[in-house]
């Protein structure tokens, strides 16, 4: 395990951001997180429609729930460095990884994005923790 997921207890800066993406998102409805923590903003997304692929080291913690609420989630449990472009859905259209690049080495971390941004949906926005102007009152 390798960090704390605060945004298991809130909806952060960076929730909020993503989820007005989704809301007025008009292409198919695909997701990827790597290191979803609890799994709190994958199941809000998969609430709102998407597929959504998780992956993550861990367990995530509200897996259960989505299932019983058949909502489509998938969970890999895998270590991102090693992720293939085929190991990705076809298409993404939201690409979240909050607290997780920082633990890869630079190449690894450029390696592992160039595959993701392989499968992204043209429109389709790459939201890594941090980014730029990420505190907007400060």
């Amino acid at each position: 395990m390798y960090g704390i997921d605060v945004s298991s207890k809130r909806l952060g800066y960076l929730d909020r951001e993503v989820l007005k993406f989704a809301l007025d998102w008009k292409g198919s409805k695909f997701s990827v997180e790597f290191g979803a923590g609890s799994g709190r903003l994958s199941l809000i997304l998969a609430l709102l429609g998407y597929r959504v692929y998780i992956y993550d080291l861990g367990d995530v913690e509200l897996l259960n729930l989505a299932k019983a609420l058949k909502l489509k989630i998938f969970h890999e449990k895998t270590d991102i460095r090693y992720i293939k472009t085929s190991d990705l859905p076809e298409k993404i259209s939201i690409f979240v990884a909050e607290r997780v690049l920082h633990y890869l080495r630079f190449e690894e971390s450029r390696r592992v994005l160039a595959r993701v941004i392989r499968r992204m949906e043209r429109g389709g926005k790459v939201i890594p923790f941090p980014f730029r102007n990420q505190f907007p009152n400060r």
